[in-house]
């Protein structure tokens, strides 16, 4: 007679202790890209703000010397709303990057559920950071197109014509553009 067999247990299976370490390094190094990008970001956003505010300034020089030059407030109101744009760019990044630590610190926690939870957590990370970039586009766009309905209004407003003004603005507005697209660049670099 042969013994009954005894009911299967599932297999604990532990990662060694070398895989775990190596994820967490793993995780911590991701972890701190993601910190070091939104610095760069917004380091990019300062200059940004501070370029901006050195054109108005120009912008008001050359205003003080044309007609319709006490017409400035639209000035103001465009470096405040570039200053509010760099603002809300820069509680996204911040956003961002506590999504990033939240992940990172799942992952360290579950450790023995590695291949699942990474894979889910990657999942989720890549579409996070996919709307994320997607949402910070559509902010970036919205701006552009502030900027330059605003660019527009302060130019016929002010009666800005001639190619001294026409140069002036149109270089504002190109700076807007590239700022725009540099940070669209930044921002698929991030989502790769």
């Amino acid at each position: 007679m042969s013994p009954i067999p005894r009911p299967a247990r599932e297999a604990v299976v532990e990662e060694p202790h070398e895989a775990v370490e190596a994820r967490n390094s793993f995780v911590s190094l991701f972890a701190r890209g993601i910190e070091r990008m939104a610095e760069v970001q917004k380091r990019t956003l300062d200059l940004a703000v501070q370029q901006n505010a050195e054109m108005v300034e120009m912008y008001k020089k050359l205003g003080q010397k044309m007609p319709g030059g006490p017409r400035l407030p639209l000035l103001d109101l465009t470096t405040t709303m570039f200053e509010r744009y760099a603002d809300t760019q820069k509680n996204a990044i911040d956003l961002g990057v506590e999504q990033s630590r939240a992940w990172t610190e799942a992952v360290k926690e579950r450790a023995s559920l590695a291949d699942k939870a990474t894979e889910t957590a990657v999942n989720l990370t890549h579409q996070a950071v996919e709307r994320t970039v997607a949402a910070q586009k559509k902010v970036l766009e919205t701006t552009a197109a502030q900027t330059k309905a605003t660019l527009e209004a302060t130019r016929q407003q002010m009666g800005f014509t001639g190619a001294p003004a026409d140069a002036a603005v149109n270089s504002f507005h190109r700076g807007v553009d590239t700022l725009v697209e540099a940070q669209k660049e930044m921002l698929d670099l991030v989502a790769r």
